[in-house]
């Protein structure tokens, strides 16, 4: 059996709800936080494959870093 990986970002908690963004296509998807694995917070890259999540710290570094880098970009234009 195939599986497909999507990749999600935490983009906030709100009580015991996780609200995930899908990196692909921006949509939303909503789920107990408890169903994530431990160390997960908000900001932070998961992938879901075959119904198990993983955390990817160096996918969020990554990310990090890019965002980190188009503030300065557009800070350096003012």
């Amino acid at each position: 059996m195939e599986y497909h990986q999507h990749t999600y970002i935490l983009d906030r908690t709100e009580g015991t709800v996780a609200v995930l963004l899908d990196m692909a296509d921006d949509t939303v998807l909503e789920i107990p936080f408890a169903d994530l694995p431990c160390g997960s917070h908000e900001g932070c890259v998961l992938h879901l494959c075959g119904g198990l999540w993983s955390l990817d710290p160096e996918a969020e570094e990554n990310r990090r870093r890019a965002m980190q880098n188009r503030l300065e970009m557009l800070l350096k234009k003012k």
